[in-house]
């Protein structure tokens, strides 16, 4: 299984324990199918981690190479069921 890192917590774990997101529009959106085009980046399933990439602007604009906007926490624990 591949490995990816978490932009929340920079842990390691397997890709399938994280959520794709890809930036669309400059705003960060979760990539259910794994399939959307362009440059990925992968948070855990926690709120802790949501939490600490929103608070951290740089963090996704870091991932994707380009200026992004902070994610919604709330939209995100919603769409994750957290």
């Amino acid at each position: 299984m591949p490995v990816r890192t978490c932009v929340g917590c920079n842990k390691k774990k397997e890709k399938s324990e994280l959520v794709r997101l890809v930036c669309a529009g400059g705003s960060p959106v979760i990539d259910d199918s794994g399939c959307l085009s362009g440059r990925g980046a992968y948070i855990c399933r926690s709120v802790e981690c949501i939490m600490s990439v929103a608070a951290k602007k740089g963090r996704l604009s870091r991932a994707f190479k380009k200026e992004t906007e902070a994610p919604d926490p709330d939209l995100f624990r919603k769409r994750l069921g957290l």
